[in-house]
This record gives structure tokens, C-alpha cells and sequence, in this order.
């Protein structure tokens, strides 16, 4: 069977798109869906075995075969449907190209993939739509509640129909870091709505990532045998970072596989589209002034409740020379002494880490050993990326 290029029809106004295509019916054999940027577990896969076996039972497909009127299967043409308004939130950091017409905010191909499943039916999925972007979006659904799931940013990585047909199977889809780029990141939302009774919803979309942010740094050697020693070739970069995370996940996210582990690797991140989203330099020499910085990092969540082989955490390092020599100040991201108190263990979803740290004495000569409390002075802020209200932790 000849590949066919999976397009679809969206209508596109200055702040509503028009009801999208809805695509129900079968999935041909050896046909890819039009989803992408996505790893798939193994556990998935097997779903994806299980659903071959189903095919001809399933009414419901994510796309045809070629550019024509929506397929659709019978259930879905025989069942009572309703328009439904829905309204999306867009964070403030990446929400103002959208607005204009940029391309980029959400994604390269400006576009949102929205999942309806079905709650009385295990959550299995009801119908799928692909849409230009905008604020607000009419969609056509079948009567009663629906779980929406908004997803935003993807791009080359193709699923199969056995990844979406219900929200379980879903949750093991991960987005990966090295696909990540901070300025367009994969986003995500979920919201609940009833087609026959209230049907207007808003979701608000959420990115995967967190930002790790050092706002300025400094070295005061004060009263120390080392007091105005040459600090100089500083780095500061992430380590233990983990690669995936669920589209699903919100809380408590539990990291498995992972970059750096225990040192900064240029081998690791040779593949990633953004790599300067691990690491950065500081030019010069640190002083006893703090210096200004804007250096902002991402990665996935991390919030495992130990640490142990194959399970550390994520760090922050700062790397630098004093008199010549190596040192090294990683920080437990989100943990201990560096934890704010009213955010969860670890590096939790979309959040802002922005640190100000004043070196104070020596550091580790093993970038893999946390520093104690007393080698860094710390001024430490979490906050979600677009919170008003700032949080303050000092250390």
C-alpha cells in the first residue's frame, strides 16, 4: 500500500477555529497516525500488538487514508453529538507568539492535538482532533462527559493507534528531552467537560520541563586562608538529568533514565536539538560581588523519593577553577537545605528554580558530591513560570 501524507482541514480565524475534522473509524494496517515527538514504552507496544489483533472490532481510526472527507466510524455517526466551546490558557512565556500569529509558541507546526475519552467507558478514547491554534476552539462531540487531553509542541516521532485508545495507554507516551527546545516546549492540559450539560471547558496547557535559573553568582572568600584567590573558567550545568517524561503526568513524577549521570558528558547531549539547555559558561573571573546572570537550564521532573544506584538526583553544578585548581559545588535541586518549603521533594513540573549563590569556601573535587550547606551561601526562589506571587526561601 503506497504511504500516504496525513494532512487535515482546520479553520482558522483571528480568535476561534471552527469545529476540526474528527477522525473515527478503522485504522488501515500499517498506517502511522499523525501524532509525533513521542518515545513509546514497551508497554505500549504491546498494547499496540493486542489492538492489530482488534482492528476490525475497533470503530474508530485517527486517520484516513488520503486527503478527503473525515472517516468516521458508525458508532461515532450514530451517536448524538453536540458543539462544544473550549477555551485555551496558554503559559505567558510562551503564549504571546501564539497570540500574534507566530510560529513557534506552540509548537513548529502551530497546532494542538486534542484526545476526548470517554469516562463511562474506561476512559477510552472517543474522538481525536488536530487544530490550529487559538484561544478559543469549537469542538463537535458525542453527548455526555468527556475527559479532554491538549497536547502542544510535537513534532517528527509517529504513534500508533494502540498509544491513545485509552488514557492508560496514553500515560506511558513520554515526551523526550533531547526532542526539547525551551523556547517552543511539548506542552500539555486536561480538563473534564459534558457534551449534553455545560459544554465549555478550559484547559490550561503546562510544560513537561522545569527551568533551573541562576540569577547571580559570586565567590567571597571573606576571612578564609583563599581570600582573593583567582576564581575563573566557571561552567554551570545539570547532571542526572532525566531524558522522559509522561504527557500525563502532574505529580510525584518518578525519573528512570538520565543524561550526566554523575558528571557532564558532551557524548550524552551530542544528539539533543538544544544541548545549551544543559550547560553554560561564565566569562571572567568571579569576584565577592555578585554578578548578574540570566542563566537559565532545563529538564524533566525528577521527584524519586531516594536515591540510590541507577536513581540519583538532579543537580546543579557549578564548575570553576580557584588558583588553578578544579572544584566543583553540585546542588541537590529541590531537596534538603535547597528545597522551598511549601513545593513538593525534587524537581517538580513546571517550575522556576532560580537560585543566587555566593560561593564561600572550597567545593567537592568530585562533581558528584554534594556540597554542604555551609561551602554556598543560597538565595533560592520556586515559583510556577508564570506565578505572580514570589516565594522566598533563604538559606
Amino acid at each position: 500500500m503506497k504511504k500516504m501524507r496525513w494532512t487535515a482541514q482546520s479553520a482558522r480565524t483571528t480568535n476561534t477555529v471552527s469545529a476540526p475534522e474528527v477522525y473515527t473509524g478503522f485504522l488501515s494496517k500499517g498506517q502511522e497516525s499523525p501524532l509525533r515527538n513521542f518515545v513509546v514504552t514497551p508497554h505500549s507496544r504491546i498494547c499496540y500488538l493486542l489492538a492489530l489483533l482488534l482492528l476490525w472490532t475497533v470503530p474508530l481510526c485517527l486517520c484516513g487514508c488520503r486527503k478527503a472527507a473525515p472517516v468516521t466510524g458508525p458508532d461515532f455517526q450514530a451517536a448524538s453529538k453536540r458543539s462544544c466551546t473550549l477555551r485555551i490558557h496558554a503559559p505567558a512565556a510562551f503564549a504571546e507568539g501564539w497570540k500574534s500569529g507566530a510560529n513557534g509558541a506552540f509548537g513548529a507546526a502551530d497546532t494542538l492535538d486534542i484526545f476526548a475519552y470517554n469516562p463511562d467507558n474506561g476512559y477510552r478514547i472517543d474522538s481525536y482532533s488536530r487544530i490550529t491554534c487559538a484561544d478559543e476552539i469549537q469542538l463537535t462531540l458525542t453527548t455526555g462527559p468527556k475527559r479532554l487531553v491538549v497536547l502542544s509542541g510535537l513534532d517528527t516521532k509517529r504513534l500508533h493507534y494502540a498509544d491513545i485508545v485509552s488514557m492508560e495507554n496514553l500515560r506511558q507516551v513520554c515526551g523526550r528531552l533531547e526532542d526539547e527546545n525551551s523556547e517552543h516546549p511539548l506542552l500539555s492540559g486536561m480538563a473534564d467537560i459534558d457534551a449534553g450539560v455545560n459544554p465549555r471547558a478550559t484547559i490550561t496547557l503546562e510544560p513537561l520541563l522545569s527551568r533551573i535559573r541562576v540569577r547571580s553568582l559570586a565567590a567571597n572568600f571573606t576571612g578564609c586562608s583563599y581570600e582573593g584567590a583567582v576564581v575563573d573558567s566557571v561552567r554551570i550545568y545539570l547532571t542526572n538529568v532525566s531524558t522522559s517524561c509522561s504527557v500525563l503526568e502532574r505529580d510525584s513524577i518518578r525519573a528512570r533514565q538520565f543524561v550526566n549521570y554523575g558528571r557532564w558528558s558532551e557524548t550524552d547531549v551530542q544528539g539533543f536539538a538544544s544541548p545549551k539547555m544543559l550547560c553554560d559558561t561564565v566569562d571572567g573571573r568571579l569576584s565577592a560581588s555578585p554578578r548578574p546572570l540570566e542563566t537559565c537550564l532545563y529538564c524533566y521532573p525528577n521527584q524519586n523519593p531516594d536515591e540510590a544506584a541507577g536513581s540519583p538526583f538532579t543537580r546543579l553544578v557549578i564548575e570553576c577553577r580557584i588558583n588553578g585548581e578544579r572544584f566543583y559545588y553540585p546542588i541537590n535541586i529541590g531537596r534538603g537545605s535547597w528545597k522551598a518549603s511549601d513545593v513538593a521533594e525534587g524537581v517538580a513540573r513546571n517550575k522556576s528554580y532560580d537560585f543566587s549563590i555566593s560561593l564561600r569556601h572550597l567545593g567537592s573535587r568530585d562533581p558528584d558530591t554534594v556540597v554542604e550547606l555551609v561551602s554556598a551561601g543560597i538565595f533560592l526562589k520556586v515559583e510556577d513560570w508564570e506565578e505572580k506571587e514570589d516565594k522566598y526561601e533563604n538559606f
